[in-house]
């Protein structure tokens, strides 16, 4: 198995735009008609993750040695130029990056639950919002992966990207799949045994591992450089459909 690859010049364009501050991360909202204990969307999330490698990926700075003997050169691409427009002339370039997959991380590095009174109303959304996520931006170089979940209420949840993995689409078929899966409990009967709410289980279970690199089956992504139909198209979208 592949555990780390190049950056591609998409990828690394919206890398710089974060690490700059130019761009928040991306954001989608759902409304689900039933609620959602935590037991159950760590089974539901720990199905969706290991299928998705970009669910389970960072960027990390190459070290010397590694950058020496695979470099990405960016002189000459197109969104090298668009760095350049975008930074002006305080751009400087920075080591080079990877995408290499996790050690691990828990189900709290991911989701969090909380209450909002006012959420079901379109001001009460764009309040919380506009205080608690918009401005959220993810880090590079750490153990955690560059998407979460905020549900609120049990019912609505907020998926939170960063831009170079995640786009729209990726928003939309995430929620269809998070949906399928759930629903997929409730054929099996598995349901029945994911509906505690007892505050002591599901404390213990947002502490609980959700990922480990030991388990992880799927191939890193290639870049998609010469994808041809949207060059703007981040790698995930291709794989929620």
């Amino acid at each position: 198995m592949s555990y780390s690859r190049n950056v591609s010049p998409m990828e690394e364009f919206f890398r710089w735009r974060n690490i700059y501050e130019t761009y928040s991360g991306y954001m989608m909202y759902g409304e689900f008609s039933t609620e959602f204990t935590v037991p159950a969307l760590y089974k539901i999330l720990e199905n969706m993750i290991y299928k998705h490698p970009e669910m389970y990926c960072q960027f990390f700075d190459k070290t010397e040695e590694e950058a020496k003997s695979n470099p990405k050169e960016l002189k000459y691409s197109w969104d090298y130029i668009l760095l350049r427009i975008l930074t002006a002339s305080s751009f400087k370039k920075g080591p080079e990056a990877k995408i290499s997959v996790l050690t691990s991380f828990n189900m709290e590095d991911v989701v969090e639950f909380i209450e909002v009174p006012d959420i079901d109303t379109e001001q009460g959304l764009i309040k919380y919002i506009t205080e608690n996520v918009i401005n959220d931006n993810f880090h590079y170089n750490n153990q955690k992966p560059l998407w979460k979940l905020t549900v609120i209420n049990r019912k609505n949840i907020i998926f939170y990207s960063d831009h170079t993995f995640f786009d729209g689409n990726s928003g939309i078929n995430l929620f269809r799949e998070l949906k399928d899966e759930f629903n997929e409990l409730y054929k099996t009967g598995e349901i029945a045994k994911l509906l505690s709410k007892d505050k002591e289980t599901e404390e213990k279970i947002m502490k609980s591992e959700i990922f480990s690199s030991v388990d992880a089956k799927q191939e890193i992504l290639l870049p998609l450089d010469n994808f041809k139909i949207c060059p703007y198209t981040p790698t995930y979208k291709t794989f929620f459909c």
